[in-house]
């Protein structure tokens, strides 16, 4: 009747209320001694249900597709973005380039704690650090803006290898983001309207 809201309501309510009778994560069928079967059930039971949570949230079970591209700006904007930018002022960022330690180090205010994305002797020769562009440089799976191959996390304080765990976490949810927008935009993971 062209009431097409109502259906991804209705379809989302559906997926939902499979999981919660069960029918998410049941082991298949195979020859596989009972102890086994148990364990990997178990195993296998909980992975299920805890992807499908995770399908729901990001595209609402293929029926919210766009619903991912907005989860995927604000860990751009906020979490890599803000989290680079506070990070890039406790000088938690350093040149990718060992040259440039040895070359600028006595100018940038080595050996004390230096903010190398402040630093003006390298400005000349050197990409500046953007934090968001360095934000969107990990979060894309494809294409290369230049940030993440110029600037790393400086794991040598505290800041610096919470950065390389926020670089990590963005990678990853880059990766999967690309993943599934592969998968809905393909049809895979598309629902009947």
């Amino acid at each position: 009747m062209g009431h097409y809201e109502a259906a991804r309501e209705v379809g989302i309510a559906f997926e939902r209320r499979k999981r919660e009778c069960g029918l998410i994560g049941q082991m298949p069928e195979i020859s596989v001694g009972q102890a086994l079967r148990a364990v990997g059930g178990s195993v296998y039971g909980k992975t299920a249900r805890l992807l499908h949570i995770g399908y729901g949230a990001l595209v609402g079970y293929g029926y919210r597709p766009l619903r991912l591209l907005m989860i995927a700006t604000v860990v751009w904007l906020v979490f890599g973005g803000g989290y680079f930018a506070a990070a890039r002022w406790d000088g938690a960022f350093v040149p990718s380039t060992q040259a440039l330690f040895s070359r600028y180090g006595g100018m940038c205010g080595l050996p004390a704690h230096v903010r190398w994305t402040d630093c003006k002797a390298i400005r000349l020769e050197y990409p500046q650090f953007y934090p968001l562009a360095y934000s969107l440089n990990v979060l894309l799976p494809v294409g290369n803006l230049g940030q993440e191959a110029t600037w790393r996390p400086e794991t040598g304080t505290w800041g610096g290898r919470i950065a390389q765990f926020a670089v990590w976490f963005e990678t990853l949810f880059g990766w999967m983001t690309g993943l599934i927008l592969v998968a809905v935009v393909s049809g895979l993971a598309k629902r009947d309207e």
